[in-house]
């Protein structure tokens, strides 16, 4: 699996504590391995997010992803569910 970081994802991912960002780390490496892993919670969103999908990375952060084809990622944003959900 390919992915790749736009630049707002950039932006707030280097904002996030250290150990958020480690955890993101790890959470990635299931996704690249196995994107619908059940621990990843990988669902598609509705509303003004419509087509794109999220992933859980713990308890209040997500982080919100495209697919551009079967083996391509394009991460959007990253964030607690009030920043991303408004």
């Amino acid at each position: 699996m390919e992915v790749i970081f736009h630049k707002q994802f950039s932006k707030r991912f280097v904002k996030l504590p250290k150990p958020d960002q480690d955890k993101f780390e790890a959470v990635l490496e299931v996704f690249v391995t196995n994107p619908h892993d059940h621990s990843l919670r990988n669902h598609a969103l509705i509303g003004t997010l419509a087509g794109s999908r999220t992933i859980n990375i713990k308890s209040d952060l997500r982080a919100v992803f495209v697919m551009i084809d079967e083996t391509t990622a394009f991460f959007t944003d990253i964030g607690s569910h009030a920043q991303l959900y408004k």
